[in-house]
C-alpha cells in the first residue's frame, strides 16, 4: 500500500510538473508580445529615450497642447503631446515607442506627419524659430519611432532676424508705451517696410513644397518681401520678445496672429493690413488690427475660416 501511494505521488508530481510547464508554454506563447514589450520597456527602450533640455525659445503650455514625459503613446492625442514637447523645446529629434495596446500607432504617426496632418498644426503653437520645415520618420519592428526634425530657421537666419528685431525694438518701442501701442508700432513697422511677394505667392499655389525666404520672418525683416507666413512669423518674433502671449491661426490658404491683450484674445492680420494695389501704392491699414472673433467673421469668413 505504501509503495502504491509513493508511485501515485510521483505520478502526481510528474503530472503537475507537466501541467505547470504546459501552462508556462501556453502563457508564454499567447502573451509573448506583452512579455517582450515588458522586457523592452523596462530594460531596453528607456535607454533610447532622451529628454533634451529646452532651448531659450521654448514656450509654456497652451490651451491645446501640453508637454509630457510619457513616451509610450496610447492615442493620437498622446502622440501630439510627445511631438509638441519636442518641437516646443527646440529638440532636433524625438524617440518614442508604439506598443500593442495602440495597434494603429505607427500608421497614425505617418498620417499626422503628412503636409496637412496634425503635426503641421503644432508649428502654430511654438516659437517660429522652433517650427519645422521637414520631418524624417523611421520605425522598426519593435515599435521604436524616431523623428528627425529639420528646423525652418537656420542659426544664421535666427541671428540675422534677432539683430533686426533688437534694433527696431530700440527705435520704435519704449517703456512708456502700453501693450496696444507697442503692438501697433510693430504692426506699422512691418507693413511700412515689407511688400507682399506676389511672385512667391503664385509659385506656392502650384508647389506647396517650395522653399523660399518670403514665408519666414527673414523675408519680411531682411529681404522686405513676404507672404502671410513671413508677415505672421515676423510679428510673432516681436511678440515673443515682449513676452506677449500669442500663437498663429491658419485656414487652408492663409495664416495670421492671435494675440492676448488685457486677458482677452484678438486677431491680428498684418498681411491683410498691407494690401496689394494695382498702382503698387504702399498702403497701411488697421482693419485687421486686434479684432475680436465676431469682428473678424464680419470682415471675412472665407480666408479666415480657421
Amino acid at each position: 500500500m505504501t509503495y502504491a501511494i509513493l508511485i501515485l505521488g510521483d505520478t502526481m508530481k510528474k503530472f503537475l510538473s507537466i501541467l505547470f510547464l504546459a501552462a508556462i508554454i501556453y502563457f508564454g506563447y499567447n502573451y509573448r508580445q506583452k512579455i517582450l514589450e515588458y522586457i523592452l520597456k523596462n530594460y531596453v527602450n528607456n535607454n533610447y529615450i532622451i529628454v533634451y533640455e529646452d532651448n531659450i525659445y521654448a514656450k509654456g503650455n497652451n490651451t491645446f497642447y501640453e508637454e509630457t514625459n510619457d513616451f509610450y503613446p496610447e492615442s493620437k492625442e498622446d502622440i501630439e503631446s510627445i511631438f509638441y514637447t519636442a518641437l516646443n523645446g527646440g529638440w532636433d529629434k524625438i524617440i518614442f515607442f508604439c506598443t500593442s495596446d495602440y495597434p494603429t500607432c505607427v500608421s497614425d504617426v505617418s498620417a499626422m506627419a503628412s503636409s496637412s496632418g496634425e503635426f503641421s498644426k503644432v508649428n502654430n503653437y511654438v516659437h517660429p524659430y522652433n517650427s519645422y520645415q521637414k520631418l524624417y520618420i523611421s520605425c522598426d519592428s519593435f515599435g521604436k519611432v524616431e523623428i528627425i526634425i529639420n528646423k525652418l530657421y537656420s542659426n544664421k537666419e535666427i541671428n540675422e532676424v534677432n539683430d533686426v528685431v533688437n534694433y527696431v525694438s530700440s527705435e520704435i518701442l519704449n517703456e512708456n508705451m502700453n501693450t496696444i501701442d507697442k503692438i501697433r508700432n510693430i504692426h506699422d513697422y512691418i507693413i511700412n517696410n515689407t511688400v507682399y511677394d506676389e511672385e512667391s505667392a503664385r509659385k506656392l499655389e502650384t508647389n506647396s513644397e517650395i522653399d523660399f525666404i518670403s514665408h519666414k520672418a527673414s523675408g519680411a525683416l531682411i529681404n522686405h518681401l513676404a507672404i502671410c507666413g513671413g508677415y505672421s512669423d515676423a510679428m510673432a518674433v516681436f511678440l515673443n520678445k515682449l513676452d506677449i502671449d500669442n500663437y498663429k491661426l491658419a485656414s487652408a490658404s492663409h495664416v495670421w496672429n492671435y494675440v492676448k491683450v488685457n486677458n482677452n484674445w484678438y486677431h491680428l492680420d498684418v498681411t491683410w493690413d498691407d494690401p496689394v494695389t494695382s498702382n503698387k501704392e504702399n498702403i497701411l491699414l488697421h482693419t485687421f488690427f486686434l479684432v475680436t472673433d465676431s469682428e473678424l467673421k464680419e470682415l471675412d469668413s472665407l480666408e479666415h475660416n480657421y
